[in-house]
């Protein structure tokens, strides 16, 4: 691990913070909830290879950075107008044969596997439309086995606002922490309920939140460099929870 980064990363917590990190990283919790696409699986990547596939862009090699990023990667080098790359993007996160080529976050899935082993109860929650409930289903029933089919929750109506009904589904489960990178889905979340968020949001729109309630990676490696030297069974560093701002 990056230590002096992993340091100054600590230093911008407060102390509440830095102990709901401490139990998280150990597994001192009963109930997690897990959003989906982004968190436990890389659904940018099939998509942005789709895309590419399609238009002759090369935006494989880029990072999703925002919400529609490929529709605004696609304006700005006028390659569609903005209606016709919304349409397209809007096509292809929505096709179960795409998403299913995701491959999940190995370190995601590496510590989901982990809190099942200890006993831990997990749930996914997903603002994916009822189209792709099948297709959703199946693969978490091949990268995440261990997370039972009655505790994947998906909107069954697509009048339900996706970020709603996932504020509402945490509401109602009451997890002890929360994992998501979605800014929309957390201010959500933030009105219905006191669960704590992880959230890893895209590149642009870090620094949205700045409460107890919401520790924010600005990516997903600072995590599983914690994960790696913090959990259980890491020996070679401790986190001092009095070494964090107030």
């Amino acid at each position: 691990m990056d230590i002096e980064r992993g340091k100054n990363f600590l230093e911008t917590l407060s102390k509440d913070q830095v102990l709901l990190l401490y139990n998280v990283l150990n597994f001192d919790v009963k109930v997690i909830s897990w959003d989906l696409d982004q968190i436990l699986s890389k659904t940018e990547e099939p998509v942005k290879e789709a895309f590419d596939a399609e238009l002759g862009t090369n935006y494989k090699i880029r990072k999703i950075d925002r919400w529609r990023a490929l529709t605004a990667w696609a304006v700005y080098d006028r390659v569609l107008s903005e209606k016709e790359a919304s349409r397209i993007e809007d096509r292809l996160w929505s096709n179960p044969d795409i998403l299913l080529q995701a491959p999940p976050v190995e370190i995601m899935r590496r510590y989901s596997r982990s809190a099942h082993n200890l006993g831990l109860e997990q749930f996914v929650v997903t603002s994916r439309p009822p189209g792709l409930k099948n297709s959703t289903f199946k693969w978490l029933s091949i990268h995440y086995p261990w997370i039972p089919s009655q505790n994947i929750l998906i909107r069954r109506d697509f009048r339900i606002d996706g970020d709603g009904f996932k504020a509402l589904s945490v509401s109602r489960l009451t997890p002890n922490v929360h994992f998501d990178d979605s800014v929309l889905s957390a201010r959500e979340i933030l009105k219905c309920c006191r669960t704590p968020i992880f959230l890893f949001p895209r590149a642009m729109e870090v620094g949205a939140f700045a409460r107890d309630r919401v520790i924010e990676f600005p990516e997903m490696d600072l995590w599983r460099d914690f994960l790696e030297a913090y959990s259980v069974g890491a020996s070679s560093h401790n986190i001092d929870i009095s070494a964090s701002s107030m």
